[in-house]
């Protein structure tokens, strides 16, 4: 059963969304796993590489965004297009990803862009302590990279 989401939790989201966004290419091992994920989330990319456990960002992202990365540089914006709560501690997230400013193999600039789905828990001990944290995200491309 689907439930009506309360307005804080739905602002808690979107604000993940934008903390994620803020963090995109600065010190994301240390600062985007321990605010956005749960200690035993997972990520699948486009490709199906499964990434579990606290090794998310670094495994991930960190080389792309390192400073000879195709994504160094870039910015990301994320727009959720459906949120569901499924309990009171449980949403899933439906929305896009696109990634502007990435170097091509050229040297020319390119945009790549896609749909993600993710699992996320609110954890806390109670409603006015409470977060919501990503347990697990799926990510696909869209289209091929862009001009």
């Amino acid at each position: 059963m689907v439930t009506l989401i309360p307005e804080a939790d739905r602002h808690a989201i979107q604000k993940l969304n934008e903390r994620i966004t803020e963090l995109w290419g600065l010190e994301l091992e240390k600062q985007l796993h321990h605010e956005c994920f749960t200690k035993d989330g997972d990520a699948n990319d486009h490709l199906g590489s499964v990434i579990r456990g606290g090794k998310i960002a670094s495994t991930l992202l960190d080389p792309l965004l390192g400073q000879n990365g195709t994504l160094h540089g870039s910015a990301l914006l994320l727009e959720t297009r459906q949120l569901q709560l499924v309990r009171p501690e449980i949403a899933i997230v439906d929305g896009t990803w696109k990634v502007d400013g990435i170097k091509g193999t050229a040297g020319e600039v390119v945009r790549m862009d896609g749909f993600y789905t993710c699992v996320m828990i609110k954890k806390g001990a109670n409603h006015l302590s409470a977060k919501w944290a990503i347990r697990s995200l799926r990510w696909t491309r869209a289209s091929p990279p862009q001009k």
